[in-house]
């Protein structure tokens, strides 16, 4: 570690890894290591992988921490060995009560001659005190609800029905939760991440663009893409009678709807980028949206599109207010092009709205029921749950005699964190998150923008479970939220 500390530049290794991650991830090359197949049927669910985008993203973890380790550790050496220990907590505390005893004593004897004077001395001491206790209660604190969490998603993935699928799950949601530390710690502006995360869309969003038009997606192990054909059973599409079947955009992504999730992210880091930047003129700032939007439209997403309108009307009336003129005319000119495809492909757009046709009844009537199976699994596991990633297996174990394809998990993130980790685990994780942001401190992030963020991704969560049942879709809401925090951290950001 000697060598590296000195011939490495950990911060430029990690932001060079970090350009890396984000133009790969879209991407879903993947390397499995265990395939089950139910009556021929390969069990997706019970898959166990490892994506190349997570091979990227721990070197940007290694590089990371590595950085720290060299910048921040290094810091303490000075310090007294007894500082650095694990008795920190101990040796702390243990002086504090040294002086409240010396100034107790002290306040006694001098109580009846300067009495005003120690009563002042007194109140300052304690102020003192108090801050101390909560500088110290701020340290301890989030350790301990993390431990809690990580303690309690280790415990409970020994006893599930697969346990293999438990420790994986586990190691996504810790892979998430650092790359989240990491972006928010290092010291890596807005602007580049937003620039990578929208360079990293554009191959895959031509490529939905050209699938949709072609109506076609060819495979390729090597890209991580599967065939799909819109007479074929299992692909996503939109029939009736009049139009036939038309297959929707799929991108580089194993759905449809985690395309349009994820350019919605993009679009949301592009809009909060160039409502503050004065340097762009709006004709360049309308291109650039042209094909992300138009992506995000043929995916036909339905609570992509809802969150993007609410996103997009949100955003175009403040910036009206502010008199942002060129972002304005930018949008103004988007909404041109978004009722000109409304207008082009109607047909389209009526079917999956109105939901009258045979394969949206179906896609509800789908839904509904998995509302109905994830309450029974949640009554019969209401504690502890069925497990990290167990979810379909236990639902195939309650219901043997469905069809392989039947078994889905629920398509809603809460609901089925809530089944697969149960009400103790629901709780600790929700309330250590909550306790966490309050020690933390971010009060100047937490505004208009970050609670109509929160709004947004609750309302994709709500409509489906790729952003939690897919590694890729827990990346991206804690990308999503780190970018929001970099962008109240770093306002004087340039391209």
């Amino acid at each position: 570690m000697g060598f590296l500390n000195k011939k490495i530049d950990f911060l430029k290794a990690s932001k060079i890894s970090l350009a890396l991650f984000l133009f790969v991830l879209p991407w879903q090359t993947v390397y499995i290591f265990r395939e089950v197949f139910w009556e021929s049927t390969k069990w997706q669910y019970g898959t166990l992988n490892f994506y190349f985008f997570e091979v990227v993203l721990w070197f940007f973890i290694f590089f990371g921490f590595s950085y720290f380790w060299k910048n921040k550790i290094k810091n303490f050496k000075n310090l007294k060995t007894r500082e650095l220990s694990s008795g920190i907590i101990f040796t702390k505390t243990y002086k504090f009560w040294l002086r409240l005893q010396e100034k107790s004593w002290s306040i006694l004897w001098y109580k009846q001659k300067f009495f005003f004077s120690s009563r002042s001395k007194f109140k300052s001491f304690t102020n003192e005190s108090i801050s101390e206790n909560n500088s110290l209660k701020q340290k301890i604190i989030p350790v301990f609800f993390t431990s809690l969490i990580f303690l309690f998603l280790i415990i409970s993935s020994f006893f599930v029905g697969d346990p293999a699928l438990a420790f994986q799950k586990l190691r996504q949601i810790i892979q998430v939760l650092l790359f989240l530390f990491l972006i928010i710690s290092l010291p890596i502006k807005f602007n580049f991440i937003v620039k990578w995360f929208f360079i990293g869309s554009i191959l895959p969003t031509v490529l939905g663009v050209w699938q949709f038009i072609a109506q076609n997606s060819f495979s390729s192990t090597l890209l991580g893409i599967s065939e799909h054909l819109p007479w074929v059973g299992g692909s996503s599409v939109i029939s009736n009678p009049t139009i036939g079947y038309w297959l929707r955009a799929y991108g580089s992504f194993a759905h449809p709807n985690i395309f349009g999730g994820y350019l919605f992210f993009v679009l949301v880091s592009l809009f909060i980028y160039f409502y503050n930047s004065k340097k762009y003129s709006s004709l360049l700032i309308f291109i650039i949206f042209l094909l992300p939007t138009t992506g995000l439209f043929l995916t036909f997403s339905r609570s992509a599109w809802i969150v993007f309108l609410l996103v997009f009307i949100i955003t175009f009336f403040i910036s009206f207010l502010k008199k942002k003129d060129a972002f304005v005319r930018a949008l103004f000119y988007l909404s041109f092009f978004i009722i000109s495809l409304v207008f082009i492909f109607f047909p389209l757009v009526q079917t999956r709205i109105s939901g009258n046709s045979i394969t949206e009844i179906k896609s509800v009537q789908d839904r509904m029921l998995g509302y109905s199976e994830a309450k029974d699994l949640f009554i019969e596991n209401l504690f502890f749950g069925v497990g990290g990633g167990n979810y379909t297996l236990a639902l195939k174990e309650k219901n043997p005699n469905l069809k392989p394809w039947k078994y889905q998990p629920v398509h809603n993130i809460f609901m089925l964190f809530l089944v697969e980790y149960g009400l103790i685990g629901f709780t600790i994780l929700f309330g250590g998150l909550y306790v966490l942001v309050k020690e933390i401190k971010i009060k100047k992030c937490l505004n208009l923008t970050t609670i109509l963020s929160l709004c947004l991704f609750i309302i994709l969560g709500i409509f489906d479970h790729y952003l939690y049942s897919f590694s890729v879709g827990l990346l991206l809401p804690s990308l999503y939220f780190a970018v929001i925090y970099k962008y109240f951290l770093d306002k004087k950001h340039k391209v």
